[in-house]
């Protein structure tokens, strides 16, 4: 008798399907620079991320460009929330010193490759609180 109960309950009632959405203010997915600098003709950037990062979003020459290193390369440590760009000045060889130059490093957040977080959110690069925009910094030294 319970069963026939529930089973008429169920087939009257007009529930309302429901989608699970994200909320509306999820935290941005950011990127700042935490420290750099120069040993010679040798550049090092770290840069902090604040949520876990999908590493194979992180391409070199597509979503991070480098402009002003000779055989930039990109390291990331999704478990220290970490990016590490670093290569050899251009323009600037192990007898020149100091070495003068900037360095320009500019982080997709937009286009066909973007940085995505572990979550598939966009880095909000221009920092509008939105998902998006590229994040530029330059270095002079």
């Amino acid at each position: 008798m319970l069963v026939l109960f529930a089973a008429l309950y169920l087939w009257g009632c007009e529930c309302e399907e429901v989608t699970p959405t994200l909320a509306d203010n999820i935290d941005p997915f950011l990127i700042t620079s935490s420290n750099n600098g120069t040993d010679g003709d040798f550049f090092l950037a770290n840069f902090s991320i604040n949520k876990i990062i999908d590493a194979s979003t992180v391409l070199l020459a597509t979503s991070v460009l480098v402009e002003g290193l000779d055989s930039a390369q990109v390291v990331v440590d999704v478990f220290k929330f970490n990016i590490q760009i670093f290569g050899d000045i251009q323009g600037c060889g192990p007898n020149t010193f100091p070495c003068n130059g900037t360095v320009r490093i500019i982080f997709k957040g937009d286009g066909s490759n973007p940085i995505r977080s572990s979550l598939g959110q966009k880095l909000d690069g221009d920092r509008d609180g939105s998902d998006g925009g590229d994040a530029a910094f330059s270095f002079t030294f």
